[in-house]
C-alpha cells in the first residue's frame, strides 16, 4: 500500500481533498486550493502564466472556469476566482507559520495522479530565499499544492522541488507570511 493510500484510508483527509483542485490550462496542469466559499482559489503564478483559459476540477468531478484576479511572479502566487457559483469547500490559512521539524502534509495532483497525500516535516522555516523546505517528494503537477499543518491549516504553497544534491526531489514551499502578504492579510 502506498503512503498516500495509508494516509487517506481512514478518511481524515477527505474534507481537505474537497477544497483541493486540479488547475488545468491549455499547456498543462497544476494544483490549487479554495480559500473562500465564494470561489477564490490559490495556486502558483507559473501554473497559470500565459494561460488563455483556466479550468479547475474538484474531487467530485465538477469543473469550473476560473479567471486570474491577481498574480505575482515574485511570490509565485496567483489568486483565481470561480464566478459561476458559491458555497465551495475551503481550506483555512494558519495564523502562525510552520516551524522546523513540524509535521506537514501535502495534497496534490503530481504527474498523472490525483489527490496524492504525502507526509513530511519542515526542514527549515527560513533561508536566504525565504522558503520552507519539506521532506515530501514533489513532482510536476504538485505546484500550487497546499502544505497543511497537523491541524489542517495551510502553512505554505508548494512551488518547486530541489533538483540536485542529496535533497533532490524534496519540496519547496512559499511560506505562510508570503501568502498573507500576497493576499493582503
Amino acid at each position: 500500500m502506498s503512503e498516500s493510500d495509508e494516509l487517506t484510508e481512514d478518511g481524515s483527509f477527505e474534507e481537505f481533498e474537497k477544497a483541493v483542485v486540479t488547475v488545468q490550462t491549455g499547456s498543462g496542469h497544476g494544483t490549487g486550493f479554495v480559500i473562500s466559499e465564494t470561489g477564490e482559489v490559490l495556486t502558483n503564478e507559473h501554473v497559470v502564466r500565459d494561460a488563455v483559459q483556466i479550468h479547475v476540477a474538484f474531487s467530485d468531478g465538477t469543473m469550473h472556469k476560473a479567471d486570474v484576479v491577481k498574480s505575482d511572479p515574485n511570490y509565485d502566487l496567483a489568486l483565481l476566482h470561480i464566478s459561476d457559483e458559491t458555497g465551495f469547500p475551503a481550506l483555512s490559512l494558519a495564523d502562525e507559520p510552520a516551524e522546523a521539524e513540524d509535521r506537514v502534509y501535502v495534497i496534490g495532483h503530481p504527474l498523472t495522479h490525483s489527490f496524492i497525500v504525502n507526509e513530511g516535516k519542515v526542514k527549515e522555516s527560513t533561508s536566504s530565499f525565504q522558503v520552507i523546505e519539506i521532506t515530501n517528494a514533489v513532482f510536476p503537477g504538485h505546484s500550487g499544492s497546499p502544505v497543511l499543518s497537523v491541524s489542517g491549516e495551510v502553512v505554505g504553497v508548494v512551488y518547486a522541488s530541489q533538483q540536485d544534491g542529496e535533497q533532490s526531489g524534496e519540496g519547496l514551499a512559499v511560506p505562510l507570511h508570503d501568502v498573507h502578504s500576497f493576499l493582503g492579510n
